[in-house]
């Protein structure tokens, strides 16, 4: 996949685009892609991904950050992703601008892909249908995704955040089509874990990323090909009084030495909240408990 970081990307022959921050890349944006990506092998074009790496609203935790992204966006067939800051020149993009300019001048787009609710022009005022009628004048085929549900449920990136920060993992993954993930390189902690029988490999929680609540989780850890089951507990540890909050991840049946190591954690189910125990002691016994229901789980 190649791979621009300038909007204004100039493209030589005719393409098949898709459109969206794709935030999450769950069910809806996945179908909306996998028809960009089926036109251009059908009338061998390249399919395109054209985004922001930031999200155009300010205060909207990302689902997935930039890198794992990329990654879904090759998984999906994507040949072109051109990938930007949402910044001002692009912003004050009036809606013919974007048309004749970006799409048709810049990416040469021969036919356009986006989802129900994709808004684009400066403020984000133009809808799927405006797209539709400017495109045409410009000889540009647009296919407009319909709305997506899952077992009754639509498809959103707004109701997968609040599955993941409110303790419903299992319930993100169904929309999201794949479970939640966060990636991160093993670090060094006070090796409390080592102690008390349960060594864990420790991951810094991502920034502007929407994190699962406080508490301990059923999940299965991968790197370098290989995954294993596991606990990971979220938050501060605060029978210890930590004041970093952490993914602390307990891989069973496991003994090697990974710190240092970029891993993935998927969460599957969540076990309990996390609480403050009267002792050390306390908390390791609880620990046994957590990973007795973690293991009756994935029975």
């Amino acid at each position: 996949m190649t791979v621009y970081n300038a909007p204004f990307a100039k493209l030589n022959c005719k393409t098949a685009v898709a459109l969206g921050f794709f935030d999450g890349v769950h069910v809806g944006h996945k179908t909306v892609i996998e028809n960009a990506v089926k036109y251009s092998r059908e009338n061998n074009i390249p399919a395109v991904v054209w985004t922001f790496i930031n999200s155009p609203k300010k205060s909207a935790l990302s689902i997935t950050d930039n890198d794992e992204r990329k990654a879904l966006f090759e998984t999906l067939g994507v040949d072109i992703l051109i990938a930007f800051p949402f910044s001002e020149d692009v912003k004050g993009l009036t809606k013919d601008k974007f048309v004749n300019t970006v799409l048709k001048e810049n990416l040469n787009a021969e036919k356009v892909f986006c989802g129900f609710n994709y808004s684009f022009g400066a403020g984000g005022k133009g809808t799927p249908e405006e797209l539709k009628q400017l495109c045409e004048k410009q000889d540009i085929s647009v296919e407009i995704s319909k709305e997506i549900s899952v077992d009754g449920e639509t498809v959103s990136s707004t109701r997968i955040r609040e599955y993941i920060e409110n303790g419903f993992p299992e319930k993100a993954s169904r929309l999201l089509g794949r479970p939640y993930s966060i990636s991160g390189t093993v670090t060094n902690g006070k090796k409390l874990g080592r102690t008390l029988g349960f060594p864990t490999a420790n991951v810094h929680i991502p920034k502007n990323k929407v994190f699962p609540k406080d508490g301990v989780y059923l999940t299965v850890t991968s790197f370098e090909g290989r995954s294993f089951y596991g606990i990971t507990n979220i938050g501060t540890n605060p029978t210890v009084d930590e004041k970093i909050r952490r993914a602390e991840n307990f891989i069973f049946d496991f003994c090697e030495d990974i710190y240092g190591k970029e891993i993935k954690i998927e969460f599957l189910r969540f076990i309990r909240g996390e609480k403050k125990f009267d002792s050390v002691e306390s908390l390791a016994e609880q620990v046994k408990k957590d990973i007795e229901t973690a293991k009756s789980y994935i029975k």
